[in-house]
């Protein structure tokens, strides 16, 4: 009899120990599915990011072939680059470039 009783104790620990790994399985699965859709709203996110860049990348030639056309890229570019240099041309001296935080600019 107290046979008995020690393997229907040793059952019943054994039942108790596989319930809670199923019951920690289960918790570790439900914690990799909410990791797993994390990750995959960043990439959903970064591949958004990536297709607005291409798209304003794609914008600028465009715009610039547009502005080309019409004739107002020339008239910016004259403006923008060379205007400072004239000076230069003419005998004064040259603007410096110089990096700033904003980007670069020129100095007299």
């Amino acid at each position: 009899m107290a046979e008995i009783r020690e393997l229907g104790r040793k059952t019943r620990e054994e039942s108790r120990r596989f319930r809670d790994d199923l019951r920690r399985w289960a918790a570790l699965d439900v914690k990799e599915a909410r990791h797993q859709r994390m990750r995959q709203r960043e990439i959903d996110l970064n591949i958004t990011r990536l297709s607005a860049a291409q798209l304003v990348t794609e914008e600028k030639p465009a715009n610039l072939i547009a502005s080309l056309a019409n004739g107002r890229a020339a008239s910016v570019f004259n403006v923008e680059i060379i205007s400072p240099f004239a000076g230069a041309i003419r005998g004064a001296p040259a603007p410096t470039p110089i990096r700033s935080t904003t980007g670069w600019s020129l100095v007299s």
